[in-house]
């Protein structure tokens, strides 16, 4: 049983370890597109802002 068991866990530890780093990957780029649009949405309050101030 020990021998049988022994194995298993290395077995499943290679899909999680891809697993967790494609999550990790997908995070990253999702975390990259929301500071984009962050900057984006500062951006145009900063404009607005100018606009309403020169107006």
């Amino acid at each position: 049983m020990t021998h049988a068991s022994g194995p298993m866990p290395l077995v499943h530890r290679r899909p999680q370890r891809d697993a967790g780093d494609a999550g990790f990957e997908r995070g990253r780029r999702q975390a990259v597109h929301v500071a984009e649009a962050l900057i984006v949405l500062h951006g145009a309050a900063l404009i607005a802002g100018l606009l309403i101030g020169l107006g």
